[in-house]
């Protein structure tokens, strides 16, 4: 239990680590400009993913200097390629009925991830904002069959639901947002469900 605590808790560090030395690099900025960051909010809105399992998301952070730069992290995150979303996929079976009734070749699974998370956040300084939090992520499972007769599906092809897949978990994350310019800022951490790394991009609102 120690040892799978103790390497996300080494990734996490180091990887804040990275950040605040990348941030520290580029905090080369104008005194007034600096100041001007420190003492306005930070809103950012934009695409955010966790790799390799939901490679689609927005999230929205804001952080404000008259609660001492405390703020909030939100963000939806979804995998795009949903079986569910495919011509062959057939919502009237699942994987249990495959198996007992017709006995087609199993060909292959997919898992697809849904989350919303929220997270407490603040800036430390004009380029580095970071974030922990914790949300709700629910998996479905699929199946793909294929039909030697090929009356179902297409070309035999066809995907169903595995029931037994179907779960929802905490998901529990961190990470940092990295600010390059007046107007854009990079996003990156760890999830644990699923489990990956978090990777954006978002757009700095002029507030």
């Amino acid at each position: 239990m120690v040892s799978k605590m103790f390497r996300p808790a080494v990734m996490l560090f180091a990887l804040l680590g990275v950040c605040a030395s990348t941030a520290t690099a580029q905090n080369q900025l104008d005194p007034e400009l600096e100041r001007a960051f420190l003492e306005r909010p930070f809103i950012a809105l934009g695409y955010v993913a966790n790799a390799p399992e939901q490679l689609a998301g927005v999230g929205l952070i804001v952080t404000h200097p008259a609660i001492r730069r405390w703020g909030a992290y939100v963000n939806f995150k979804w995998s795009p390629d949903s079986p569910k979303n495919r011509s062959n996929y057939d919502p009237t079976m699942t994987s249990i009925d495959v198996e007992n009734e017709f006995g087609d070749e199993y060909v292959s699974f997919d898992i697809v991830w849904t989350s919303i998370n929220v997270a407490v956040a603040r800036t430390l300084m004009p380029q580095l904002t970071v974030y922990a939090g914790a949300g709700r992520a629910h998996s479905e499972g699929f199946d793909q069959f294929f039909d030697e007769e090929q009356e179902r599906g297409e070309q035999g092809y066809y995907w169903v639901t595995h029931p037994e897949d179907e779960k929802t978990e905490v998901n529990y994350f961190v990470g940092a947002f990295l600010r390059a310019g007046r107007y854009f800022a990079f996003q990156i951490g760890l999830e644990s469900a699923p489990k990956g790394f978090t990777v954006g991009g978002s757009v700095v609102l002029p507030f």
